[in-house]
Formats: C-alpha cells, structure tokens, sequence
C-alpha cells in the first residue's frame, strides 16, 4: 500500500511539473512572438520613413545608426517593463532624426506623423 502512495505521489508530482514547464514554455513563446512583431513593425516603419522622407544613402545610414543606438540604449530599460521599443514613440529619436533631415523633410515627416496619428485612430 505504501509502494501505491508513493508512486502515486511521485506520478502526480511529475505530471504537475510538467505542466509548469509547459506554460513556462508558452510564455516564453509568446514573448519571442512579440519581440519578433516588434522588430517587423520597427523594419517597416524605418522603410516607410526611408521612402516618404526620400532620405538620401547618407541619411539611411545616420538614421539606422540613430535607430540601433536607441534601441541598444532602451534594452535595459524595457526588459524591465512589458514595453517593447516602437520606432513612432521614440520621442529622442525623432529629436536625432530631425537634426539629419532637411526643412522640407521635417514637413514630410510632420505629414507622415499626422498619417500614422489618423490610422491608429480608425482602428
């Protein structure tokens, strides 16, 4: 009877900590889900600003630059929150970007803002 508990025990055991391991495993899985639409979003939104703004090769390269530095420096910040790094609420970025383009860029970029400010309206 005793041998019964026992493996009872050790069975139930086992099968509860392979249940942990299993959402442990999902959690983690959702996480890479999201860093990885995180960085989709931030590639086509660099894209759409390189294409709207006509940036020149100069300016693509001081701007994915300006872009990696600030995602480097946001790391440790948003690893302690459920933030994740998004390219149109980098406040600091858009101060850095602006500084590179010229006054008719900062025009499309205003017109470019307004754009996105209007879509994430209508969803």
């Amino acid at each position: 009877m005793k041998k019964i508990i026992l493996i009872s025990t050790i069975f139930f055991g086992s099968m509860a900590f392979a249940q942990e391991a299993s959402k442990v495993q999902s959690i983690q899985s959702q996480s890479t889900v999201k860093t990885e639409r995180a960085m989709d979003d931030n590639k086509r939104m660099m894209e759409k600003i390189t294409n709207e703004l006509e940036l020149t090769r100069e300016q693509q390269e001081l701007f994915h630059e300006i872009v990696y530095q600030r995602k480097e420096a946001d790391k440790k910040t948003l690893s302690r929150s459920n933030d994740r790094y998004t390219i149109e609420n980098d406040k600091e970025l858009e101060k850095e970007l602006r500084a590179i383009l010229t006054p008719e860029q900062n025009k499309k970029l205003d017109a470019l803002k307004e754009e996105l400010k209007q879509n994430k309206e209508s969803q």
